[in-house]
C-alpha cells in the first residue's frame, strides 16, 4: 500500500474515531441510564403491587374484626339478658321453660363452636409472632376451661357456664384485635422500610 493511501486511511480512521468515539460513549451512558430508570420503575411497580396486596389483606382482617365484634356484641347482649334471668332462679321450677330452653341451646351451641374459634384465634396469633404473649396464654386457659364445661339445665350452673363463655368470647375478640394491630404494623413498617430503601435512578 503506497504512503498516500496509508495517509488517507489514517486521516479517515482518525476522523471516524473522533466522530464515533463520543457518540459510542454517549450511547453507552444513555443505555445505562435508561436501563437504570427501567429497573427502578420495575422495582416501584413491584413495591406498589406488594403494598396493594397488603392493603387487601388489611381490609380482610379489618372486615373480619368488624364482623366478629358485631357478632360478639350481639351474643354478649343476648347472653347477659339470659344470665340475669337464669341467675335469679334456684332450680328449673323457678324459671320460664322457654328461657331455660334458649339458655341451654345457647350454651350447647357455644360449647360446640368455641373450640374452632379458639383454634383459629391461636393460629392467627402464632402466624404473627404472638404465641408467647400474655393474651395467647390466657386464651389457652379459656380454651381449657370451656372444654371442661358441660351442657346443663340447672340454672346456677347454667348461668356460670354462660358467664364463662362470655368471658372467653370477649378475650378471643381481644386476641383478634392484637392480630389486627400486628398485621397493620407489619404492612406499614414493611412499606416504610421499602420506601426508605429507594435508590434514586
Amino acid at each position: 500500500m503506497d504512503p498516500n493511501t496509508l495517509e488517507v486511511l489514517k486521516v479517515v480512521l482518525t476522523d471516524t474515531v473522533k466522530i464515533l468515539g463520543p457518540a459510542s460513549i454517549a450511547a453507552y451512558f444513555t443505555y445505562k441510564a435508561t436501563k437504570s430508570q427501567y429497573e427502578f420503575r420495575v422495582r416501584e411497580i413491584e413495591r406498589n403491587q406488594e403494598f396493594g396486596a397488603k392493603e387487601h389483606l388489611f381490609d380482610y382482617y379489618r372486615d373480619r374484626q368488624v364482623r366478629l365484634e358485631k357478632r360478639n356484641q350481639e351474643a354478649t347482649e343476648g347472653c347477659t339478658q339470659l344470665v340475669v334471668q337464669v341467675s335469679a332462679a334456684k332450680d328449673e321450677d323457678d324459671i320460664d321453660r322457654v328461657v331455660l330452653d334458649v339458655a341451654e341451646s345457647l350454651l350447647e351451641s357455644g360449647l360446640r363452636s368455641s373450640p374452632l374459634e379458639f383454634q383459629r384465634a391461636k393460629r392467627d396469633m402464632e402466624r404473627h409472632g404472638l404465641a408467647g404473649s400474655e393474651g395467647y396464654l390466657i386464651l389457652e386457659q379459656h380454651e381449657e376451661e370451656i372444654s371442661r364445661l358441660e351442657v346443663t339445665r340447672n340454672p346456677p350452673d347454667l348461668a356460670k357456664a354462660l358467664l364463662k363463655l362470655i368471658e372467653a368470647w370477649s378475650h378471643a375478640e381481644y386476641c383478634n384485635d392484637d392480630v389486627l394491630e400486628s398485621r397493620i404494623e407489619a404492612i406499614f413498617v414493611s412499606h416504610s422500610d421499602r420506601q426508605g430503601d429507594r435508590v434514586t435512578p
